[in-house]
């Protein structure tokens, strides 16, 4: 069977996407199922006040995003034209794009002013203001789309119609071929700088002539899940820290351990 297209909307709380994704159910070609990560997560939400900690884990964020992910994969193999309001960043557009990344996604990117984003959260009242703000700050942060739209000055009923358009003169979308591209890249990267530490101690990654983009290109490794195992994800966590100058001694504490310094990074990283 045809897996059915998977027009996918990103993009900080309050960008539009909810109205944006119905107006344009409303006016494609063939009907187009809604896929929303907001009402998706309300089916858990009499969970959420349980005291068992175990309880709590089993509904988490990382997990809903991962169920939710695999909801898409099957509706759109069951032959499902489909549109996706989420938002999506970090570890869990990686583990999406490796998901779908031989489906047929088109990847829309909505933008909105952080001034707008704020404005219009305040106004809902149903969200923290705060949040505005922490999504803008990463939602976009991989750079990648098939599409990319501004909604501060235009209306669902404009922004659904460009995306419409584009759909319909490019049939080829890519960027989540792009995406994955990039993942391997910095797996391998991480591989040659994990062989590096072995090789020549943590002090070389102090004195990497990549600074600070190394730094930046590691952080993102782990967030697509540090898969050399919790021993890297310290070493890449930490490296984000002293890049931050959020413990700027660490690494000076690291290196007098003489490679015992996997104790004192458990000490500033939470479990994860």
């Amino acid at each position: 069977m045809e897996k059915g297209q998977i027009i996918y909307l990103n993009g900080p709380a309050s960008a539009g996407k909810s109205t944006t994704a119905k107006a344009l159910q409303e006016i494609l070609d063939s009907p187009n199922l809604l896929m929303s990560i907001d009402i998706y997560s309300d089916m858990l939400y009499d969970w959420y006040g349980l005291d068992d900690s175990e309880a709590r884990r089993r509904v988490s964020g990382e997990r809903i995003d991962t169920a939710f992910h695999h909801c898409i994969a099957a509706l759109s193999s069951a032959g499902h034209d489909l549109i996706v309001d989420d938002i999506i960043f970090n570890r869990s557009l990686y583990e999406c794009v490796d998901l779908l990344v031989d489906f047929p996604v088109l990847f829309v990117g909505l933008h909105c002013s952080l001034e707008e984003l704020e404005r219009r959260t305040e106004e809902r009242g149903d969200r923290s203001i705060g949040m505005a703000r922490l999504h803008f700050d990463r939602v976009h942060n991989h750079g990648i789309y098939d599409f990319e739209i501004d909604s501060s000055e235009k209306s669902p009923v404009e922004c659904a119609d460009e995306i419409k358009q584009f759909v319909q003169t490019n049939p080829c979308p890519h960027a989540f071929k792009e995406i994955k591209e990039k993942m391997e890249l910095l797996h391998k990267r991480l591989v040659s700088y994990a062989d590096l530490v072995r090789r020549e101690g943590i002090l070389s990654l102090k004195n990497h002539p990549d600074q600070p983009e190394f730094f930046k290109m590691l952080y993102e490794e782990t967030q697509s899940n540090g898969r050399d195992g919790r021993e890297s994800t310290l070493i890449l966590q930490a490296m984000l820290l002293i890049m931050e100058g959020v413990h700027p001694d660490l690494l000076d504490r690291i290196l007098r351990y003489d490679g015992r310094w996997s104790d004192i990074l458990e000490e500033h990283l939470p479990d994860g």
